[in-house]
């Protein structure tokens, strides 16, 4: 018998080790990939703390916009320092500064107090721009609103595109808009076409061997006294 296939065994142990070995490197590339960001992938440099932390830069631009719109450098400092996402902030402040009558005392106590500040600023100037009001106290009613509303840019879509059909105020539909949920809850009673009535459903009945025998009560008889 040839040495070569004496040796055949061992080949194919061989083999089988390597193919598991490629297997567990194999997956453990996967588990790396899967933990990398994506901007790893999309990016010939790696990824550094920039990409997910406000850097000084960030805090300097900051306080650079926001005194430029007229708060007091320490109110700004404040304000920039407790920001998750300073120039997010600023840039709120700013927008409504620019876009609205408010000013930017008032827009930098709301930008403060969101989660989105820049979609704040967005939706005060989308619906701002409905009216055109030049008094504060409508303006600040839009702040509200669009401060409470979870998604301020589907709350704004909503109230310019009633407001753009149908002829009420813009408080109505800021009245409407807020009061939306994103499940509806109190529908119409069916979405049945018309024409067609809804039916109730069958009530289950038991099978006629599933019926309990009624037991006949019996009377207990009283013992009989001892002789």
């Amino acid at each position: 018998m040839p040495n070569s296939d004496l040796r055949s065994p061992h080949r194919f142990l061989s083999k089988a080790h390597w193919i598991r070995l490629s297997v567990a490197q194999l997956a453990s590339a996967g588990l790396v990939a899967t933990a990398l960001p994506a901007s790893a992938f999309f990016y010939s440099t790696p990824a550094s703390d920039t990409t997910y932390r406000s850097t000084s830069a960030d805090y300097r631009t900051c306080v650079a916009q926001i005194t430029g719109a007229g708060i007091v450098a320490a109110d700004a400092a404040t304000a920039c320092a407790a920001a998750l996402y300073p120039r997010d902030l600023s840039k709120c402040v700013t927008n409504i500064d620019a876009g609205t009558a408010l000013t930017s005392a008032d827009a930098i106590a709301n930008c403060t107090r969101v989660r989105r500040p820049v979609e704040l600023a967005t939706c005060v100037v989308d619906i701002g721009a409905i009216d055109n009001p030049t008094e504060t106290a409508p303006l600040l009613n839009i702040v509200d609103h669009c401060r409470r509303s979870l998604l301020p840019l589907r709350f704004s879509a909503c109230v310019v595109g009633l407001r753009s059909q149908v002829d009420f105020a813009t408080s109505a539909a800021l009245s409407n808009c807020i009061a939306a949920t994103n499940r509806p809850r109190n529908v119409l009673p069916n979405f049945m076409p018309s024409g067609m009535t809804s039916t109730e459903p069958p009530t289950a009945q038991p099978a006629p061997d599933q019926l309990q025998q009624a037991v006949p009560e019996t009377t207990p008889s009283a013992p009989t006294p001892a002789k």
